[in-house]
């Protein structure tokens, strides 16, 4: 099923399907969906109210920015509009993200051969300097 979980819980045979990462983290995610998410907690002024573990949180500084997905549809915008910044950008080494509304939806990454090393590595430095 790709991206989707299925859970079966109505008597009726309903399947409700929730698109991977709409809930939170998960056990299957990759190394690098578990380090945005735990980035996104520590960075996040208020983890909770603004579930920083699902969408991620706003946050800038010398080594790396991380941006919500943006709702806004305005041209200006720098995540709606034409630039379409990432949602992550770890500046040392050049990894970005986008995400489609949650992290781990959607992702495109930037390069797209980047080893679980490298997200390990930086997951070091954003989690503890």
């Amino acid at each position: 099923m790709g991206n989707r979980k299925e859970i079966n819980e109505n008597r009726m045979g309903t399947i409700i399907i929730i698109p991977q990462g709409m809930m939170g983290s998960y056990a299957r995610e990759s190394l690098l969906e578990t380090a945005l998410r735990q980035i996104a907690i520590k960075y996040s002024n208020d983890p909770d109210i603004e579930w920083a573990e699902k969408y991620g949180t706003k946050y800038e500084d010398g080594r790396f920015m991380m941006h919500p997905y943006c709702w806004c549809g305005k041209d200006e915008c720098k995540w709606c509009g034409d630039a379409q910044h990432p949602n992550f950008f770890y500046k040392p080494i050049g990894i970005k993200v986008w995400w489609y509304k949650y992290i781990g939806r959607g992702m495109d990454i930037e390069p797209d051969n980047i080893t679980n090393g490298q997200v390990a590595e930086m997951l070091n430095d954003l989690l503890n300097n």
